[in-house]
């Protein structure tokens, strides 16, 4: 059976003019090209060159053979490298970490995609803050993070992809006394405890702006408490009169949808972004590219299902 190596070797000699050139040319022994051209022959029980002609003529079988031959060899080279990048990816490891906003809303579905598409794949994920996750990335001991964008701002030597928008909202339980109102005011959120996940940079710099300007007495304090599990903040959230600061995306999409409810608020909080960030060097493995489509895919679709709620 004559495979892609021995096709390569044929071309060699007939660009070179001969087995020694050829040989000389590819870092080979003129044996090894030699057989290749006989095991080709002998495959095809027809000659490749003209035996009576010294100037290494092709039959008119060689001619048709060279042609089809350059063919697939070269697109078996531009194949290459997307073959090597698939084995790649179906069995190398990845390094992975998520802020708790991320981890709740797309960890389960963007590691159930990846590891039911690539099951030798060896996944390692890390749930942490921004902050704590970003100087694993800069130590290189992650491969690539998945944050709020506002997170990276001032780093260099990282490439941004964005994931999906986030709009943060206001939570309460049902029956919340706030929900009673038709707009909720600063000055009456402040006399209930605030709950959010670490607060990322862009938040906690507008948070505190809204705190500052809002019509506080000088005696009051409000309080924040923060945590990085989503389930805790709920269920705290649930069994108490806590206000819980989160994005709306969790809540149209998560198993929280139906027992928390969202206050009619005047304060903007900023529109932000979850987004994947790797280092510019070393390059990206193609799994860690591959897992930034996924967790893209999968935002995509959790958007196209909520739909009008989170616009």
């Amino acid at each position: 059976m004559i495979d892609i190596r021995h096709l390569k070797h044929f071309i060699a000699v007939v660009e070179a003019g001969g087995v020694r050139p050829a040989a000389r040319n590819v870092h080979l022994s003129p044996s090894s090209l030699l057989r290749s051209i006989q095991l080709i022959e002998a495959y095809y029980s027809v000659p490749l060159f003209d035996k009576s002609d010294k100037r290494q003529r092709l039959t008119q079988f060689g001619e048709q053979l060279l042609q089809e031959a350059r063919s697939l060899t070269a697109g078996f080279d531009s194949i290459a490298p997307k073959l090597a990048q698939i084995a790649d990816i179906a069995s190398g490891s990845l390094r992975v970490g998520l802020a708790p906003g991320v981890a709740d809303l797309l960890g389960p579905a963007v590691m159930a995609r990846l590891l039911s598409d690539y099951p030798s794949v060896e996944l390692s994920i890390t749930i942490e803050t921004a902050e704590i996750l970003s100087g694993q990335l800069k130590k290189q001991q992650l491969d690539l993070l998945v944050a709020y964008e506002s997170s990276f701002i001032g780093q260099e030597n990282l490439k941004i992809s964005r994931v999906c928008s986030i709009d943060p909202g206001w939570w309460v339980r049902k029956n919340h006394p706030l929900l009673a109102r038709k707009t909720t005011k600063m000055e009456e959120i402040s006399a209930y405890p605030l709950l959010a996940q670490h607060l990322e940079t862009l938040y906690q710099s507008r948070l505190e702006e809204v705190l500052r300007t809002a019509d506080l007495s000088r005696d009051r304090r409000v309080s924040i408490s923060q945590c990085n599990s989503y389930r805790i903040l709920c269920e705290t959230a649930l069994r108490s009169d806590a206000i819980l600061l989160a994005p709306q995306l969790n809540f149209f999409h998560g198993k929280y949808a139906k027992d928390l409810r969202q206050l009619n608020m005047p304060v903007n909080m900023p529109k932000g972004w979850f987004s994947a960030a790797h280092q510019l060097l070393p390059s990206p493995s193609p799994l860690a590219l591959r897992f930034i489509e996924i967790i893209k895919e999968e935002a995509a679709s959790i958007v196209s299902k909520v739909g009008d709620k989170v616009k």
